[in-house]
Order: structure tokens, then C-alpha cells, then sequence
């Protein structure tokens, strides 16, 4: 999400073994999903989606020096103990490789910022090296990007090339005249063989810019950028294409990178419904004394610690008097960062009413999942070291389990400084629109202990069971 003052180095580039996947041209505006015969529920009816986001892949473990300063893909906000440690984004496919292995997902979606194109010396090899785990697991994945994959550099399709090499990547260009790179969909066949889900991944950009009277100084920069109508467009046309098909609609969940702004309304709307109010410090007008940008732990966005501080902020502020009785679960340690111009999507999803949960990333120390109108809104979580996050908080991924009887149950896995636990386990009825059944912590962690942190990776001259 937010740029961080850092620079960064040369990936590792692992060669892909697979051969590569050179699929046909994506159907235009109008045509069905495309289908894999990758993607089918098993036979316990259970589809489980790992959704892996903002790992902010750089250059590894190499480093180089630029004006007399070495410059390294260090780890962002980690306890200062453990400092003295080697971690950079190696750290990061580590616990990719870690949480892979106790997850076995069907699927695993990058939702943005896979890398982090700044200084980036090689941005390909950097994609190569963030994938690497999955593919080594012979995974299939699909890929979205986020605004600083690329920044403002036309090298979404290079990305979108490079990464289609792999025959793990069910990733695609789509539709032609449709603005992006990786607006696509597919269909999750039932064990009848007929779709019974339905995913859809949009671009979602990465800033949008206009006139020369904005900022000039900033490439007329203005703000994050958003789905606009002509994705919006392709989703309801494919979204009635596959209607018509199957003769009825058939549910769905959504990827991509920054927040809708209705992820404001929701948390705000469950704010004001009296559930959980971990306040956050970039809209307090009491900020406790002690915290501050540099000093900013768990405590310091604790509900407790604002007991004067509204917790209101962007287009939920406009909303607080209309709002439903929804749940939250998960944190909200930062704002929403979405984008100043809402590009309908949301309101599309429920004119359409098959898409039931969106999934993006952008805002590292947001990991809640909140119900608006029917439609479950959930963040993924920080997943990666480089990226900046919050001291004390373990890094994790979403995990979504899909099932043919229509629920969805979704939880948080946390790396190892978290012990690997299971959080915020929930399950939701999407016919019924509440969740069934919702729980704090289920600790997995195995052999690990406390000389066992970052990913999994044994600190220097740490041991482990």
C-alpha cells in the first residue's frame, strides 16, 4: 500500500522447470468464465483458496551499494531484538513455503504488490522468486497486481508474460478494449462436473491522474486508482453469460488490490453496531501519549486506548446514521486506502448478487472481514517482510475454504512468530447472510519455538526442535 522509504536489490531468480502456458486469447466482453481442469472441488465438497497479499518482493538476500550505502530488502517493522538477525524477502518465501505446506490449498491468489518495483534491480526476477514456492508446491495460482508492482511503469504485461510461463499460473491477460492487465474469471466445477463457483480477479490499477492543474510535481498524481466502468461492464456481462449457461447464478468471490471504499462503510457501520472497535491511529484526534508513526504496536491501536476518539473516517462518516446491524471480525489497525472516485463495482456485485465475498490486500494492518449488505468484505493481512507492518503483529495469509453447499469458511494463518495459529475462524451462510459460527485462535504450531521466527527460517545461531 503506502510507498516506505527503503531501497532495494537484486532478486533470486529461480528457472521455471514447468513448460510454459501458452493459452489462447482471452474471450472478449460477453463470453463465459474460462475452466481448468485444475480447479474442482474434491470429494468432500471443499474448494480451499490461500490468498497471499503484499509481499513486496524485492532483491533477496543481495545487496548493492549506491553513493557509499548498502541497500537491502530489509525486514520492516520487527521487534528491535531482532535486529541483529538476517531477514529480508527471503524471510518471506520462507513462510510462503512454511504456510503452503500446512495449508495444501487448491488454489493460491496473489492479490497485489506481489513486488516492489522502486530500485528494483530486475522486477521479472523478483516475480520468479515471489512465485517460486507456490510453483515449486505445483499449486496452480493466479496473479493480480497492485499499485506498486509497477508504479507508474507499463510493465503489467511484461509481469503478466513472465508469469505465464509457469503451467502453474491460471493467470491472464484478459479481455481486449478492457482497461488492465488480469481482469479474468474462472468457474470451480462441482463433483457433478457443472460450475459451482465462480472467481473473479480485476486489475485494479495503481494511481489515477488528470488535468494539469493537480499536482504537476507529482506527474499530476491524485490518488489510488480504481475499477472502473469498463470492468465493471466485462464483470456483468460474463456474470450473465454464465447465468444464461447454467440457469441460474452461480456464486462467486472476488480478488483484487486496493480496498473498495464500501470497506470503510462496513467497518464504520460495525463500529456503530456496537461490535469489535479496535480504533486506529491515522484518523484520531487523541492519539495516547507514547505513539506516534515509529511507535505504533498493538496497544497503542487498542479500542482501549481511545475511550474519547471517534473511530469515523472517509465515506463512512457520511454513513454513520443509516447503518445496518453488521459483524466484524479481524483488525483494523490503519484507514481504508481506497480510491477518492467509486467506480460502481460494489454496487454491481449486488445488482448482480453472486458475488459474495471480495478479498483485497493494500492495507497491511487491516485483516477484518465485515458484512455490507449481503456481501462480505475481507482483507488478506500483510503477508510479506519487506513490506512495512506492525511491531508485534505476525504476518499472515487469508484462507478461504469455499463448499458446494453454499458457506464459506475463512480464517487467518499467522507466520511463526504467531505460532503458526489459526485466526479469526469464521463460517458464513451466503444464503442467510450471517455467519454461522466465529472463533479467536486455534494454535498449530507444531515443533516450533520462540528461536523460530520469521517465516520458519532458523535465526543464526538459534536452534529449534
Amino acid at each position: 500500500m503506502k510507498p516506505i522509504c527503503a531501497l532495494l536489490v537484486l532478486a533470486l531468480a529461480g528457472a521455471y522447470a514447468q513448460t510454459p502456458n501458452f493459452a489462447a486469447s482471452y474471450p472478449p466482453v460477453g463470453g463465459l468464465p474460462l475452466t481448468s481442469p485444475l480447479l474442482k472441488f474434491d470429494d468432500t465438497g471443499k474448494f480451499h483458496i490461500m490468498q497471499i497479499a503484499d509481499v513486496h518482493y524485492a532483491n533477496g538476500t543481495n545487496s548493492k551499494t549506491e553513493n557509499g550505502t548498502v541497500l537491502y530488502s530489509k525486514c520492516q517493522n520487527i521487534l528491535p531484538a531482532w535486529e541483529k538477525y538476517p531477514c529480508s524477502d527471503v524471510n518471506s518465501t520462507d513462510l510462503m513455503t512454511s504456510v503452503l505446506a500446512r495449508e495444501k490449498p487448491n488454489l493460491v491468489v496473489y492479490s497485489g504488490d506481489n513486488v516492489w518495483y522502486d530500485t528494483n534491480v530486475d522486477v521479472l526476477a523478483a516475480h520468479r522468486a515471489v512465485t517460486q514456492p507456490v510453483r515449486d508446491s505445483k499449486t496452480p495460482y493466479m496473479i493480480t497486481f497492485g499499485n506498486h508492482d509497477c508504479e507508474r511503469k507499463p510493465c503489467r504485461r511484461d509481469l503478466m508474460t513472465e508469469d505465464r510461463k509457469s503451467n502453474y499460473s491460471l493467470s491472464q491477460y484478459g479481455p481486449e478494449g478492457v482497461k488492465g492487465v488480469g481482469n479474468y474469471a474462472y468457474t470451480i466445477a462441482g463433483q457433478d462436473g457443472r460450475p459451482a463457483w465462480a472467481v473473479y480477479v480485476f486489475d485494479g490499477g495503481a494511481y489515477y491522474e488528470f488535468g494539469n492543474n493537480s499536482l504537476p510535481s507529482a506527474g499530476n498524481y491524485s490518488g489510488y486508482d480504481f475499477v472502473n466502468a469498463a470492468q465493471v461492464d466485462w464483470y456483468n456481462k460474463t456474470s450473465m453469460a454464465l447465468e444464461k449457461s447454467q440457469g441460474r447464478k452461480i456464486p462467486a468471490i472476488a480478488f483484487t488490490h486496493i480496498p473498495l471504499p464500501e470497506y470503510d462503510i462496513a467497518f464504520t457501520c460495525a463500529n456503530k453496531a456496537g461490535k469489535p472497535n479496535p480504533s486506529f491511529i491515522d484518523f484520531s484526534s487523541s492519539v495516547p501519549s507514547g505513539c506516534n508513526a515509529e511507535n505504533f504496536t498493538p496497544a497503542c491501536a487498542s479500542a482501549t486506548a481511545y475511550p474519547n476518539t471517534a473511530t469515523l473516517s472517509g465515506a463512512g462518516l457520511r454513513t454513520k446514521e443509516g447503518c445496518e446491524q453488521v459483524d466484524l471480525v479481524g483488525n483494523h489497525y490503519e484507514g481504508v486506502y481506497s480510491a477518492n472516485v467509486n467506480g460502481g463495482l460494489f454496487a454491481a456485485f449486488m445488482s448482480r448478487g453472486d458475488v459474495k465475498m471480495v478479498n483485497v490486500g493494500h492495507d497491511h494492518i487491516n485483516d477484518y472481514c465485515a458484512n455490507l449488505m449481503g456481501i462480505r468484505l475481507c482483507y488478506g493481512g500483510g503477508f510479506g517482510y519487506y513490506a512495512y507492518g506492525l511491531e508485534g503483529w505476525p504476518r499472515r495469509s487469508r484462507q478461504i475454504v469455499l463448499n458446494e453447499d453454499g458457506s464459506i469458511t475463512t480464517w487467518k494463518r499467522l507466520d511463526s512468530y504467531g505460532n503458526f495459529a489459526k485466526v479469526d475462524i469464521e463460517s458464513f451462510n451466503i444464503a442467510q447472510n450471517v455467519v454461522v459460527s466465529a472463533s479467536n485462535v486455534t494454535n498449530d504450531a507444531g515443533n516450533v519455538t520462540s528461536s523460530t521466527i520469521f517465516g520458519g527460517r532458523v535465526l543464526a545461531g538459534a536452534a529449534s526442535n
